[in-house]
């Protein structure tokens, strides 16, 4: 709608307050944030189709004409009512991600103003000093009908003089200037899955309505959402006494943000981060001096825990919204990537950016937490070390003290520390033995080998070998093949037992006219085929007994490898 773009920030209003648009560079970038000019954070906006720029450019037209516009050289008699003393949003943070693409918003500030309207928005309008005035506490929506402002504006129609309350003047305000600050309050930032709930002394409610809109009775306070992000402004100047509640609305973690607000600024915040949260999760937050958290984690009732703030910082440190950087160390024997033949340890190293134009305001590292394979998250400590064979994943990320957790990173990997196996038949079609391999771990079609004639070597990804040792060379020549020594990663299996031999011979016209197959395993399980152009004899001994069976055609022995074992079928 063209009046959203009419309502949007001019230069006047760089002027005065500085851009409500903060550049957040993600993290792997190592830039620190950035407040652009209109033109820049304009552009920035255009450049992600995140604004209309045929609406903004009428926008500022519209600004150039009206901005420096003096109503009253038209002889109308021009007023100004201004709100203030309520947390109004000021300006929020554009996260950029390393394609310089926005990704999300967050971070609003909270700045004096009437909850809609910030004050120095509303004062921009050209009224004179004794035309001006301002109502401390009112919000936007009530300004016509408060107690104050409303007789305010009687006396302005009629001449009367009615009471008008908390309202005072221009002059009164310089005098004073601290009657429409924040002058002491919290900023309370919930970042999960949770919904909160604020009841003050006299029973008004500020909350999230079941449809989604915001319920704000309170005076000078102010409710604002982002996602599933809630920020909330409660002032405290007047000894004002809060209820506030929680309620899981999902299944993760939470991190609540309690900033003490003096004067406009902030002083310092209290931070409980990276809380386990359910849907069964009740809790309320008892703001002091030190605040704490009570929380009923099974809805029963009953609190189970009571937690104090896991970091505290300082005003400048509260400004931090840039969160560490975590690297990862996997060491291990490696094959190709991401797959070792060895217990693999996992090394995490965590650093909080500093940006060097504000080096007090880094925060500092608070912990770096880690899930492997779907396990409960811990903090944490030591390496980790992961000695069991299979495919695993490690999720892990990192929070400072200012509560700002790093966007999660995975990794995965795969400890395969087991030589693959060797299946062996005759190919008729090459006229020669046939060597493929199979792994526990590594697809069949990533099994490596390498045919030397009289060694056979396949590999896994994770570098493990199995080798077979013919009696001797030229087997295509020869038209022979019988093992001498299979190793596993180099080591000699034990083939006193185990035997497989084979020979063959081929007719001028290219015919196989004869085969003989043989294989012999540790149990003395024996196995003989002979294909005599015709037909396929098997003889020997198995697990069912004695073997005497022909077959029409040619059948080939299937041979494969097992620990050191020789196993056959056919």
């Amino acid at each position: 709608m063209p009046v959203v773009y009419d309502l949007a920030a001019d230069q006047n209003y760089y002027n005065l307050a500085g851009s409500p648009m903060t550049i957040h560079f993600d993290p792997a970038l190592g830039k620190p944030d950035t407040q652009d000019t209109l033109t820049e954070m304009t552009n920035q906006l255009e450049n992600n189709d995140l604004i209309n720029s045929l609406a903004m450019s009428d926008s500022q037209v519209l600004h150039d004409s009206l901005d420096n516009l003096d109503i009253s050289s038209t002889n109308v008699d021009t007023y100004n009512i201004i709100g203030c003393k309520t947390g109004t949003f000021g300006s929020f943070t554009a996260n950029l991600g390393i394609n310089n693409d926005i990704e999300s918003f967050d971070f609003p500030k909270i700045t004096p103003g009437d909850g809609t309207v910030p004050l120095l928005s509303a004062k921009s309008i050209n009224a004179s000093d004794d035309h001006t005035f301002y109502a401390p506490g009112v919000q936007h929506s009530s300004l016509l009908s408060a107690d104050g402002p409303m007789q305010e504006i009687v006396n302005i129609v009629s001449g009367s003089n009615l009471d008008v309350g908390k309202v005072v003047s221009q002059s009164s305000l310089n005098d004073d200037p601290s009657q429409c600050q924040l002058k002491k309050g919290k900023f309370l930032g919930i970042f999960s899955p949770v919904s909160i709930s604020i009841t003050d002394q006299e029973g008004q409610i500020s909350q999230v309505l079941d449809d989604g809109s915001i319920e704000n009775d309170i005076p000078g306070a102010d409710y604002e959402v982002w996602g599933e992000h809630k920020y909330i402004y409660l002032p405290t100047d007047a000894g004002q006494q809060y209820s506030i509640e929680l309620t899981g609305t999902g299944t993760g973690t939470f991190t609540l943000k309690d900033e003490d607000i003096e004067d406009n600024n902030v002083t310092g915040t209290e931070v409980f981060s990276n809380l386990p949260v359910t849907t069964s999760l009740k809790g309320q937050v008892v703001l002091a001096d030190t605040s704490s958290l009570e929380l009923d984690n099974n809805g029963d009732g009953v609190f189970d825990q009571t937690l104090l703030p896991t970091s505290v910082v300082n005003g400048e440190q509260s400004d931090d919204i840039t969160p560490p950087i975590t690297s990862a160390d996997i060491s291990g024997i490696q094959g190709q990537p991401n797959y070792f033949r060895s217990n693999v340890a996992i090394k995490l190293s965590a650093q909080d950016f500093v940006d060097p134009a504000k080096p007090n305001q880094t925060s500092g590292m608070l912990n770096t937490h880690f899930s492997l394979d779907g396990s409960e998250i811990e903090n944490y400590q030591v390496p980790i070390t992961v000695s069991s064979e299979g495919a695993h994943t490690i999720r892990f990320f990192s929070t400072d003290r200012a509560g700002n957790n790093e966007p999660e990173q995975t990794i995965n990997f795969v400890v395969d520390k087991t030589a693959p196996e060797f299946s062996i038949q005759f190919d008729p079609s090459s006229q020669d033995i046939k060597f493929t391999g199979t792994d526990n771990l590594t697809p069949a079609e990533n099994v490596s080998l390498q045919d030397n004639d009289d060694q056979i070597i396949i590999s896994d990804q994770a570098g493990n070998t199995s080798e077979i040792i013919l009696s001797s060379k030229d087997r295509k020549k020869k038209m022979t093949a019988e093992i001498e020594g299979l190793l596993y990663n180099g080591v000699a299996a034990d083939l006193s037992k185990n035997k497989f031999s084979f020979s063959w011979q081929y007719d001028k016209q290219g015919q196989l006219k004869k085969l003989t197959q043989s294989a012999q395993d540790k149990k003395n399980f024996r196995i003989d085929a002979t294909f005599d152009g015709q037909q396929t004899r098997f003889r020997g001994n198995g697990n069912q007994g004695k073997i005497n069976e022909l077959r029409p055609g040619l059948v080939s022995l299937k041979i494969r490898t097992q620990t050191g074992d020789l196993m056959w079928s056919y």
